[in-house]
């Protein structure tokens, strides 16, 4: 609750007992309740500017869910912009085995990063470009 001035928050805890005051996070067009897990949607025009400042993205995408249109729409964002993304998959171990096969194309070892640069800059690749770190 938030008090105009020390009189009401007078009279809220002499009427009430409890604390004077509460945190508020305003929100738009939702209703939170107790023990309610929502998801926080930030102002979207600081969002893009911060894509439009950063090197590289990175894009969550749940698992469960796959990809959604407003995963689709960060993506264009990111390329548009030129910006690097890197794609993490979230809840990857509630999958069931063997459903998902990702498309390799080509492995490179850590010491031939920048041929892998090249290959994947060159946009010939048909698949995922994989940097390998060891033996």
């Amino acid at each position: 609750m938030l008090f105009r001035n020390e009189k009401d928050k007078k009279d809220d805890k002499e009427q009430t007992g409890g604390p004077a005051r509460v945190p508020l996070l305003p929100l738009r067009d939702i209703i939170v309740f107790p023990h309610m897990v929502v998801p926080l949607f930030v102002g979207r025009q600081r969002s893009i500017k911060a894509l439009e400042e950063a090197d590289v993205v990175i894009l969550m995408i749940d698992a469960v869910e796959g990809i959604e249109s407003q995963d689709i729409n960060i993506f264009h964002l990111a390329e548009k912009n030129k910006k690097g993304v890197v794609i993490v998959v979230n809840k990857w171990d509630l999958i069931e085995k063997n459903k998902f096969r990702p498309v390799i194309d080509r492995k490179y070892p850590l010491e031939k990063i920048a041929e892998a640069y090249t290959y994947v800059a060159s946009g010939q690749k048909i698949g995922n470009v994989i940097i390998t770190m060891g033996a």
